[in-house]
Formats: C-alpha cells, structure tokens, sequence
C-alpha cells in the first residue's frame, strides 16, 4: 500500500477541473496567468513543483521531497515531449528516460474534464477522477496492470479529497486527502496544500 501512496501522491500533478480555454494550466486543476504551482503534503511523500510559460504551456516539472519543514530536496523530471490534440488540450507527457524506468503520462479528455490519468513506470498505472457537484474532485480511484495478470486492471484503492480552500484567483488552496483502501478501510487523513506563483 505504500507504493500506491506514493504512485498517488506523484500523480496529484495531473488534477483538472472544468475547462475555459485549452492551455497546459487547466489540465493541473487551476486558472490564470500562472508561473508555478507547487504541491505540499503532509502525508510526507513526493510531491510535484510545475513551471509554466507565458503562454500557459507546462515548461517544466520537479518531483520533490520534504526534509525538513523548510527544506525541500527537488529532482528535475526532463520532459521530452509532449502531445496534444486539435483543441491544444494535454493527452501526453514524455519524460526523458531515467534508468532504468520510463515514465510517460497520459490523459484522457471527457466533457472538458480530464477525466483519466494513465502512467506508465513500473506497473501501467490509472487513475480515474469522480467530481463532485461543484466540478472539485473529490475522489482519485487507482488501478493497476500487475506483471502477470494478463493485463487487467486491479482495484487498488482511492484518495478522497474535502474541506478545499480557495485563493482569490478561485484555485484551490488546502485540501484535506484521506487514503481508502481497496476493502473501504480508511487510513489517516492529512493535509495537502499548493502555493501557487501568478504572473
């Protein structure tokens, strides 16, 4: 289980919301001319630091660790592609390759939501997002292709997500992530955080 705990707090890179306008920005759960968005949990595993360009367009990405309450150890994700459709929306991160593993991201649009998460490292990873009334997610469902299992897709349990505050911009904030495992035990709730730099 603490492999998918840190398989989820990875992928928290990739949480959108509702669409206005396609650009790298949105597919991350936020709006506005944004420099950075810089992720902060207290379950104290990796998280993700994203930059963005002027225009919107994701430029680059950092996974990083805690440690120390000041201190942040960062290692630089090198992407080296990235694919969209017509629209300018994101169906595909391309990371350069770290040995012995390589990590592509890939979403899949539905509504003008990006509803399906999908990775590849050491096992085919997806994450399925369920929304609530308010277009928030308030659930990441995860599923995983073990080696051996003729590739079908595993439970493996979800987060949930309440208790969001918002910055003046309207993004989120805070939240709070409790961990439910695939029997619909929960774990320890705890507090995600994101410090967002505007241009």
């Amino acid at each position: 289980m603490k492999k998918f705990l840190f398989f989820f707090s990875v992928i928290l890179l990739a949480l959108s919301s509702q669409a206005q306008s396609y650009n790298d920005v949105l597919a991350f759960d936020a709006k506005g001319e944004i420099v950075s968005i810089d992720y902060r949990s207290k379950s104290g595993l990796p998280t993700p630091l994203l930059f963005f360009q002027n225009n919107g367009s994701l430029e680059k990405v950092y996974c990083q660790q805690a440690i120390s309450d000041s201190t942040m150890f960062k290692t630089d994700m090198p992407i080296a592609d990235i694919v969209r459709d017509d629209l300018g929306r994101l169906l595909s991160i391309n990371f350069k390759p770290q040995a012995p593993n390589k990590f592509t991201l890939d979403l899949t649009w539905e509504n003008d939501v990006a509803k399906i998460f999908q990775y590849y490292l050491v096992y085919d990873t997806k994450y399925i997002r369920t929304l609530d009334e308010n277009g928030l997610v308030s659930d990441l469902s995860l599923f995983v292709i073990f080696a051996g299992s003729n590739n079908n897709w595993s439970y493996g349990g979800k987060l949930h997500f309440s208790d969001y505050k918002f910055d003046n911009k309207g993004n989120w904030i805070k939240r709070r992530a409790v961990m439910i495992d695939e029997n619909g035990k929960e774990g320890d709730s705890y507090l995600e955080e994101r410090i967002i730099s505007y241009r």
